[in-house]
């Protein structure tokens, strides 16, 4: 199967998911170790698991990134994610074989873009990392017209899938970042121990944690559980409490 890891451009100028924006995944010294900390992220789609970005480049092809099966000790698989500040939950990702930095542009491929890496980190532009519940999360980084693009693996042998911003989890946009040498989370381990989760991405309500919720606005009318949603207040409603939230 010829995966490929390929950035597909959507038209979603309003990114405003309502989440911290604290670090979580920034590469730091680590104090017992005291190295540098390195990431893997793998897919989360379940036809992928165990697969996870590559730095394919030679020097005798172009610059390109992949998905490929997890090889443990493979440094074309680790990535530095050097935070942009602080209170930020933005990154440059930059691959700890190569030295080289994810690029923010692609070359086409067929139906597909494939992502480039390149040396410096001035000529790209950092990535944004969302959470969408069950250990997984979004990554994006939004161009000069503030046009957010989305990071996506694919088998180039299919069709391009679309994003549902409602029900994202366990899609190609769907990715799990994970300390190197940790437990794999190819498989879903950490949905058991993430919580549930209520934000609000250009006009959807997106549920994170479980799927077993419903919606209702403040009337106490059941709204449909997906789908662009009027400006307005809503109740989330999940097994295990209640959310109100704010579409503007």
């Amino acid at each position: 199967m010829k995966n490929k890891f390929f950035l597909l451009t959507l038209i979603l100028v309003c990114f405003g998911l309502g989440q911290s924006k604290a670090q979580i995944y920034a590469s730091v010294t680590d104090p017992a170790t005291g190295e540098l900390i390195y990431y893997n992220i793998y897919s989360a789609k379940p036809e992928y698991s165990g697969k996870c970005m590559t730095d394919n480049s030679t020097a005798a092809t172009s610059l390109k990134i992949l998905i490929s099966d997890s090889v443990a000790g493979n440094q074309y698989q680790q990535w530095e994610m050097k935070a942009v500040a602080a209170d930020t939950a933005t990154y440059y990702l930059r691959n700890r074989k190569s030295h080289n930095y994810m690029q923010n542009s692609a070359v086409s491929s067929g139906d597909y873009d494939i992502v480039q890496v390149i040396g410096l980190r001035s000529k790209t532009k950092p990535y944004t990392v969302t959470f969408i519940g069950n250990g997984q999360v979004l990554i994006s980084y939004a161009d000069n017209n503030a046009i957010n693009h989305y990071l996506c693996a694919a088998d180039m042998d299919d069709d391009p899938e679309n994003l549902y911003l409602d029900d994202v989890q366990d899609s190609r946009y769907a990715w799990y970042i994970q300390r190197v040498n940790a437990t794999p989370t190819g498989v879903k381990n950490l949905a058991l121990k993430d919580p549930v989760t209520v934000n609000v991405l250009n006009g959807h309500i997106v549920v994170g944690g479980t799927r077993n919720f419903s919606v209702y606005d403040m009337s106490g009318r059941l709204q449909p559980q997906y789908g662009m949603r009027m400006p307005g207040i809503y109740i989330v409603r999940t097994p295990a409490k209640s959310f109100k939230v704010l579409v503007k």
